[in-house]
């Protein structure tokens, strides 16, 4: 894993081999960033919230709590509390926000 500077990670936060996490991001409690997942400058991953192997979250988005992004998802918005999102470029699957 590659953890760039002024990265925040609070307890319980599992981050799992080969991920790259850029600057200025910020990690909430019991989060989870699956393999080779990617998080660019300034991200927001809330508590709880499920990054998926080989993900792509780009500059300055926010992941809100309990939210998951599917493996291989590029998220190119803010993705809400307890959203599911998938695919490139990332869409929600709950029947709400489509």
């Amino acid at each position: 894993m590659n953890i760039s500077s002024n990265v925040t990670i609070a307890r319980g936060v599992r981050i799992n081999t080969y991920a790259n996490i850029m600057h200025d991001c910020r990690i909430g409690e019991f989060a989870t960033i699956a393999p080779n997942a990617v998080l660019l400058g300034r991200v927001t991953i809330e508590s709880q919230a499920y990054i998926g192997a080989n993900a792509t979250i780009l500059p300055g988005l926010k992941i809100g709590r309990g939210a998951v992004v599917g493996a291989g998802a590029v998220v190119t918005k803010d993705v809400h509390d307890y959203e599911i999102v998938v695919g490139i470029p990332a869409k929600s699957m709950n029947k709400e926000n489509r």
